[in-house]
């Protein structure tokens, strides 16, 4: 009974220790204020540093969030709770000046970067870039950089490509980023043949090599500008103060930036709209439409042979690893779908494991193109179609199937002319879903395929590049209203065949 109530004792003993620990911990904390860094991709590693060593100095935590300055600046407007703000793109910072979000005053140039061309270290490309150099014929392959629709490496990359007169030449082969980071690691994992990235960003990656520098007459200068947010703590002031300081010049340069870079004035912005509504899509985004449709429908194409025999199988047979194909089958609906978008990427890409023989043996190019956004669609929609194609096949009376066997008909002509049109209201619905589910694809498209201009950008993938322009929300509107009808007609459609479905297999019971 006396060691029950020490040890109880102690258990109580332990349990205070525990709670005044979490409370020291707490005070702590609420003794150190964090401040919060929003920084444009591009910056990545010289603003990761420059926090680093504020931290050390001044005993602030700092937490250092990194995008696309349009991306960044949307989330500021929607509410992030931002104290500094650093953009690559002084239009994302007339945005939000426009907006009364930041602290008056304190807006202000913080660097300049580089615009190079780069290629995997392995490659052998050799050209300069200067006025007359032949960059289409120069370049092999595809050019990965910054979609110019948003981000503003992309801008200036166009407008570097517009002045050596090659843009529109290698417009089709461009593959349309999210992020500078995301072009640069295409191009360290030899997955395309080139990218224009910031020269910093080049300069901290040993797997590229720098062909040569944008000479600055080619594009607008890129200065990356700071500002701090309302309500403009006073710990921001000291931030920003020490991310302008002489000593932090020295950390930019040893990262390839060029400290304290000055926007002129006169520097022209990016155009805006006119201010009028126009409800009828524009030429663009038909084509966006189409393209679309185009993936859609290769989707269902792909899948209307496979999709049927699989769901048979999985309904008829039993085989050794039956449970192994069906967590394959219905893997994509758990996997986040930029994981599954990696994975054939790593699988099917130009220096995949399987894509690097298919191009070099036959000549086929997946990744990147509109075969790779069916691909990456079907095997998106694959369980959804499986899933109501198999429970078709299930509800079709098996004494069907028997009758017609007793009567001579081998498997497959049973199969043909007894199981597929008895269960072909459900083979119907899951193709229609599949056809709806590669309306909607996103996430592993936009990793295996990219964004590229006329050929593979896709509703989604467009709407998502709308949002992170400043004047985009007309076009965002009018593509989302269009994804949404087609979306609900088609689950209709599915809805429909699918109650035929299951009173054709009523019928089929009674009789």
């Amino acid at each position: 009974m006396v060691g029950d109530v020490d040890r109880t004792r102690i258990h109580i003993a332990c349990a205070v220790a525990g709670v005044l620990l979490l409370m020291h911990v707490h005070c702590t904390a609420a003794e150190r204020p964090a401040l919060t860094v929003f920084a444009a991709t591009g910056a990545t590693d010289a603003v990761a540093a420059l926090c680093e060593q504020y931290e050390e100095r001044a005993g602030v935590r700092v937490d250092c969030a990194f995008g696309a300055s349009s991306t960044l600046a949307r989330q500021i407007e929607a509410g992030a709770g931002a104290d500094v703000f650093i953009s690559a793109n002084p239009q994302w910072m007339d945005y939000l000046e426009q907006r009364d979000l930041l602290a008056p005053g304190t807006r202000r140039a913080w660097a300049a970067n580089r615009l190079v061309l780069i290629v995997p270290a392995s490659a052998s490309l050799s050209t300069k870039l200067e006025p007359g150099v032949d960059l289409g014929g120069a370049i092999e392959g595809r050019i990965a950089m910054g979609d110019p629709a948003h981000v503003p490496a992309g801008m200036y990359a166009r407008q570097a490509l517009e002045h050596f007169g090659c843009y529109e030449v290698l417009k089709p082969r461009i593959v349309r980023c999210s992020t500078v980071r995301e072009a640069l690691g295409l191009v360290e994992a030899g997955q395309v043949g080139a990218g224009i990235v910031y020269r910093s960003d080049a300069w901290v990656s040993k797997r590229v090599r720098m062909v040569g520098t944008f000479p600055e007459p080619s594009h607008e200068r890129i200065a990356f500008q700071t500002a701090i947010l309302r309500p403009g703590r006073r710990e921001a002031v000291d931030l920003v103060r020490f991310l302008t300081s002489p000593e932090a010049a020295g950390i930019l340069a040893s990262y390839g930036f060029d400290a304290g870079g000055v926007l002129s004035a006169g520097q022209p912005q990016a155009k805006r709209g006119n201010g009028k509504s126009r409800w009828l899509p524009t030429a663009e985004e038909w084509a966006t439409v189409l393209t679309s449709m185009k993936v859609a429908a290769g989707c269902v194409a792909v899948l209307a042979i496979p999709g049927v025999l699989l769901a048979y199988l999985l309904a008829r047979k039993e085989f050794w690893g039956k449970a192994v194909v069906e967590t394959l089958v219905h893997a994509p609906l758990v996997i986040p779908p930029v994981v599954t978008g990696y994975l054939l990427l790593v699988l099917l890409g130009n220096n995949g494991f399987v894509g690097r023989w298919l191009h070099r043996a036959f000549g086929i190019e997946l990744a990147f193109t509109l075969n790779g956004a069916v691909i990456a669609a079907a095997v998106m929609a694959l369980p959804l179609m499986v899933r109501s194609v198999r429970v078709a096949m299930e509800l079709v009376d098996r004494r069907l199937e028997e009758a017609a066997r007793t009567l001579g008909a081998g498997p497959i002509r049973t199969f043909l002319a007894v199981t597929v049109p008895l269960a072909l209201p459900g083979i119907v619905s899951g193709l229609v879903l599949a056809f709806a589910r590669s309306l909607g694809e996103f996430g592993a498209t936009a990793v295996f395929v990219g964004s590229l201009e006329g050929h593979a950008r896709t509703v989604p993938l467009a709407i998502y590049s709308h949002l992170q322009t400043a004047s985009g929300e007309a076009s965002v509107v009018r593509l989302a209203v269009f994804s949404i009808l087609l979306s609900l007609a088609a689950v209709a459609v599915s809805e429909i065949s699918a109650r035929k479905a299951k009173g054709s297999a009523r019928a089929n019971h009674a009789t």
